[in-house]
C-alpha cells in the first residue's frame, strides 16, 4: 500500500506539472478545441502539443481516480467526505469538460487518499510494535511527505514555519511528520 501511495503521489505531481504548464485544455468546449487543434496540426497550420498533453493528462487522471475509488478508501477518513467521493465518481468517466478548479480539487482529494494510506500504515506499525514489545518486528514506518498531501496548512506563531494538520492524529505536524509542540 505504501509503494502504491508513493506512486500515486508521483503521478499526481506529474499531473500537476502538466496542469501548471497551461498545455492541458479544460472546461466547456475542451473536447472541441482539442479536436480542432488536432485537425490544424494534421493540416500543418499549427504544431501544438496541447492535444497530446490533454489526452495524457486525462488518461492518467481517469486511471488514477478509478483505482482510488476501487480501493474503498474514499469517504472513510476524516478529511475525505462523502461529497468528495460522490464528486469523484461523477467525474471519473468524463473529466475533460471539467474546469481547472475542479481538476485541482480532484488532485487534492487524490493526494489526501494517498497520504491517508501512508499515515494509517505508520499507525498500524506503531500499534503492532506496542502490542508485541518483546518481539523483533521488522515492519518499518514510511516517511510521509505532509507538504505534498494537500492538508490544511498554518504558520507556527513561534517559529514562522509552515505546519500541516494531520486529520488522522488530530494534531499539527511539520513537513517531516514530527508533532508541533
Amino acid at each position: 500500500a505504501n509503494k502504491t501511495a508513493l506512486k500515486t503521489l508521483a503521478t499526481i505531481d506529474r499531473m500537476q506539472a502538466l496542469l501548471d504548464s497551461g498545455e492541458v485544455i479544460t472546461g466547456t468546449g475542451a473536447d472541441f478545441i482539442k479536436n480542432a487543434t488536432k485537425v490544424l496540426n494534421k493540416l500543418g497550420f499549427t504544431d501544438s502539443d496541447r492535444p497530446a498533453a490533454t489526452e495524457t493528462f486525462f488518461a492518467t487522471s481517469a486511471g488514477l481516480t478509478l483505482s482510488l475509488l476501487k480501493t474503498g478508501a474514499l469517504g472513510t477518513g476524516n478529511s475525505i467526505t462523502e461529497a468528495d467521493k460522490e464528486f469523484m465518481q461523477r467525474v471519473a468517466g468524463n473529466q475533460q469538460s471539467l474546469d481547472e478548479n475542479s481538476i485541482r480539487r480532484i488532485n487534492r482529494v487524490n493526494r489526501q487518499v494517498a497520504g491517508e494510506a501512508m499515515i494509517r500504515h505508520n499507525m498500524l506499525v506503531d500499534d503492532i510494535k506496542a502490542s508485541f514489545p518483546d518481539e523483533q518486528i521488522t515492519l518499518q514506518k514510511v516517511d510521509v511527505p505532509y507538504d505534498r498531501l494537500g492538508f490544511q496548512q498554518a504558520q507556527n506563531p513561534q517559529t514562522g514555519e509552515i505546519i500541516y494538520l494531520d486529520p488522522y492524529r488530530d494534531m499539527y505536524v511539520r513537513a517531516d511528520g514530527t508533532p508541533v509542540q
